[in-house]
């Protein structure tokens, strides 16, 4: 492996391969402004394919404005472009595979993205406090959202789920209170929003993993998943069908405006549900309003 500078970024190159991996250099934001990587670099007349963005390699670039990576590059990975507060525009060629952990978390300029058809995963945190961020489609090749990969998109108001989507992990969307439409594609045979209900569950448990503030719960719903509506903090009100037996972990913690919760059920039923630790912490709502009275939550 040679470690060299070619016109002014940082490769890593693979005389075996033949291949090159963008790296960090270690100056303090070595790169600004609007920025576009090779396919190929030459040293010494030999040619190298960019083949992937190493970790770190432009983390606390804040001055990066835009970036353009090529055809060539495969993966992205961990924390690839981390804090980049100024980064607006990137263009992620359909050649990539893998967004690797906190990849673009903390790109807070930055509005909209378009994933490549050939993604396979989102790490975990990969787009965490991507405060501009508005909407995301989530592309046909993708199989795995890992945690909390979207956490903190306070801006976020629509998710498109497409149906090859098989795994989906706790917190991919928490915090992101600004999100009023979520979709899951007809055809995913593990994950539905039925009824348009706003909401991603979980099909064959019926378990609500994930919620807005515009999401209404259906009575075929039997479980609200741990964190399934945490930080979602325009949600004012809720409606609990009598088919839910068990409400998760902080399925609603930290709701800040939750004043009013709903059970289409009676005390006796409500008391019978399995409530998990936490799962009303710091919500200001103090009684379940069931159909024959109020139960008392503290």
């Amino acid at each position: 492996m040679i470690e060299q500078i070619i016109d002014g970024i940082n490769y890593r190159l693979d005389n075996e391969t033949l291949t090159a991996e963008v790296i960090a250099r270690n100056i303090p934001y070595p790169y600004e402004g609007d920025f576009i990587i090779p396919e190929t670099v030459v040293l010494d007349g030999v040619s190298y394919c960019v083949a992937s963005i190493g970790s770190d390699a432009f983390c606390e670039c804040i001055s990066l404005k835009s970036i353009v990576i090529p055809n060539s590059v495969t993966s992205i990975d961990d924390s690839a472009f981390e804090g980049c507060q100024s980064l607006k525009s990137v263009v992620i060629p359909n050649s990539v595979t893998i967004i690797d952990g906190y990849a673009f978390s903390g790109c807070k300029s930055l509005k909209t993205i378009d994933l490549p058809d050939s993604l396979q995963s989102i790490g975990s945190c990969a787009f965490e406090h991507c405060t501009s961020l508005t909407s995301i489609t989530i592309p046909d090749s993708v199989t795995d959202i890992y945690w909390d990969a979207f956490e903190y998109c306070a801006q976020l108001k629509s998710v498109v789920i497409s149906n090859s989507v098989t795994s989906i992990a706790d917190g991919a969307f928490r915090g992101c209170k600004s999100l009023t439409s979520i979709v899951v594609a007809e055809d995913n045979s593990v994950y539905d929003s039925r009824e348009n209900c706003n909401a991603i569950i979980e099909t064959d448990t019926n378990t609500l993993i994930c919620g807005c503030y515009n999401t209404t719960i259906p009575n075929s719903v039997e479980s609200i998943g741990d964190g399934a509506f945490e930080r979602c903090g325009y949600l004012a009100s809720i409606v609990i069908p009598d088919s839910v037996k068990d409400i998760g972990t902080y399925a609603f913690a930290l709701c800040e405006n939750l004043n009013s919760i709903t059970f289409q059920g009676t005390m006796e039923q409500w008391k019978k549900i399995k409530l998990g630790n936490g799962w009303n912490s710091n919500v200001p709502a103090t009684v379940v309003h069931c159909t024959d009275g109020d139960v008392e939550i503290g």
